[in-house]
């Protein structure tokens, strides 16, 4: 997905471009398109090759150009976003087998095709966030989905699967969870990091929290504890005062270290 950003700047920020790229997205601001060293007649073909596009992108000027907040300016930008859209999806679209384009119709994703033996054309799809894989017969007038096995009963189809699909969105989950507000306890240097949910008020947790205390203390682990409110009406005005807390680690060992009895105070405004 391209998203054109409105806005007399050249490119857009950290935050904005994370965003984005959680939903598989792109951001290009307006000035992008129409820089002052970019001619507008030189826009309009490009639009039709993706490769073409980023050439024309690369060329832009990156400095903001004057004119591109006028009206007029804007709907013709609108207007070459809306046909390069479509131009990219009918492209996308008429690129696919049928069989393979059938099965968009059943929600499949495609996303991209691979290599695959046994004479057949393998094309790697998305359903409810699950790896699909599909292979082309020969005739590519038929499709089969599912795993592929060779003759020693190995999974042909998970590596594809897990390089292009689980092993990134892992990788992109993880850099959430560890950059979600928390509560740290061990080393930097601990030979594994762990992202414990935990709630002020629940028995695993405590527990869990003991028997890992050895293991973050000799530097085996280290954990971040995302707090959550689950357990009590209250839990929830605990877990929002533990991180409001001056030092919240020291909140959080007094919690746990006395199973719960030494409770952070709640303030007026401690949110629910």
């Amino acid at each position: 997905m391209l998203c054109c950003l409105q806005g007399n700047w050249s490119q857009p920020s950290a935050e904005i471009e994370q965003f984005l790229r959680r939903y598989g997205a792109s951001g290009i601001p307006f000035n992008a398109i129409f820089g002052p060293s970019l001619p507008q007649g030189h826009v309009l073909p490009s639009l039709l090759s993706k490769d073409a596009l980023l050439t024309t992108l690369t060329k832009a000027n990156a400095s903001p150009s004057p004119d591109f907040t006028g009206g007029k300016i804007m709907k013709k930008i609108l207007s070459l976003l809306t046909l390069l859209m479509s131009a990219t999806t009918q492209a996308q679209t008429t690129d696919l087998p049928e069989p393979v384009k059938q099965m968009e119709k059943q929600g499949i994703e495609i996303i991209k095709p691979f290599s695959a033996p046994g004479g057949v054309e393998g094309w790697l799809g998305k359903y409810q966030d699950m790896g699909v894989t599909l292979y082309l017969t020969p005739d590519k007038k038929h499709v089969i989905s599912g795993y592929m096995y060779d003759a020693q009963g190995n999974n042909l189809s998970e590596k594809t699967i897990n390089d292009e699909i689980y092993i990134p969105a892992g990788r992109e989950m993880w850099k959430q969870l560890t950059a979600a507000p928390g509560i740290t306890e061990g080393s930097a240097d601990a030979k594994c990091q762990v992202v414990v949910f935990a709630d002020p008020f629940c028995p695993y947790c405590n527990k869990f929290w003991h028997q890992a205390q050895p293991f973050i203390k000799d530097k085996s682990i280290s954990t971040k504890t995302l707090l959550v409110g689950v357990i009590r009406p209250d839990s929830a005005q605990y877990a929002a005062a533990v991180l409001a807390a001056k030092d919240p680690a020291k909140v959080w060992y007094d919690l746990e270290s006395s199973d719960g009895k030494i409770k952070p105070a709640l303030k007026g405004n401690t949110p629910a």
